[in-house]
């Protein structure tokens, strides 16, 4: 359960499969923003550029990724920080931010969405409703 906030927070990517018999409209889903590339990253505008981040620019300094986490997400603080703490044992560790300019920001937006990569500043990772269980 963990790992799907994690994912989330790093490349906030997915697939669903819908029988035909089932009436969905896509946009009333959390992970499925018809703006988004894929339905939940942003900034991406076409396939050509969902590879892998080649220039070490765009990669988080030192391999860790400062954080701030809004009041919005409300009771999901713990299950964030407990998430992260499954994920800092990989190459890439979440750190509170203390003064870096670079830094994601969590909170409750409309859906779920991420940037892919330090594109520098403040970068939205948005966990709305339907993004953690």
């Amino acid at each position: 359960m963990k790992f799907l906030v994690v994912a989330a927070l790093v490349l906030a990517v997915s697939a669903i499969d819908f029988d035909d018999d089932l009436s969905v409209n896509l946009g009333d889903l959390p992970m499925q923003n018809p703006d988004l590339f894929q339905g939940d990253i942003l900034d991406i505008e076409s396939v050509d550029d969902r590879n892998a981040i080649p220039h070490n620019n765009l990669r988080w300094t030192g391999r860790k990724v400062p954080y701030v986490i809004d009041s919005s997400v409300g009771g999901y603080t713990n299950l964030i920080y407990s998430s992260m703490q499954n994920y800092n044992p990989t190459c890439v560790q979440f750190v509170p931010r203390t003064y870096e300019s670079n830094y994601i920001r969590i909170f409750s937006g409309q859906g779920c969405y991420s940037n892919v990569g330090m594109i520098g500043g403040q970068q939205p990772v948005s966990l709305g409703q339907g993004c953690m269980y």
